[in-house]
């Protein structure tokens, strides 16, 4: 596997969060609408909305797997296994991202790696780099 020769930065970034209707600064658990909203470029507040109408269609949360796997497969995203060196899993420091967009899953955590860029409200780049999804091509 072609590895990244330079670590993966981090660069904090709330998703759009700011930008919102939701005005709390309080924390709130919500690294996968940030996630989605900085890998799709769709506003914060519309990942929100379409995740909890596709919430109601799972009968899960809007942050659990079955549901937002289903709605990034209907916005064009698939999911991959990880990526592996010789010894495991490689840490998200070091997930190959040069050239495209992903949304890695870490230990109970989705962020958004764009390009040898970490984007996320904290450093989590030290955690192993689980499945992850990439949109899908047409070709």
């Amino acid at each position: 596997m072609n590895l990244n020769k330079t670590n993966n930065v981090w660069k904090k970034n709330d998703g759009g969060l700011k930008d919102s209707r939701f005005k709390s600064k309080r924390k709130r658990g919500d690294c996968v609408i940030r996630a989605i909203a900085l890998a799709t470029d769709i506003p914060y507040d519309k990942v929100f909305d379409g995740l909890c109408d596709t919430a109601k269609e799972t009968g899960f949360l809007p942050n659990q797997d079955d549901t937002y796997e289903l709605y990034l497969a209907r916005l064009g995203w698939r999911k991959n296994k990880p990526q592996r060196s010789g010894t495991g899993l490689l840490p998200l420091e070091m997930f190959n991202s040069e050239g495209k967009t992903s949304i890695v899953k870490v230990r109970n955590h989705l962020v958004t790696v764009k390009d040898n860029t970490i984007l996320d409200t904290w450093d989590s780049k030290f955690y192993s780099a689980c499945s992850y999804y990439t949109k899908e091509t047409t070709q």
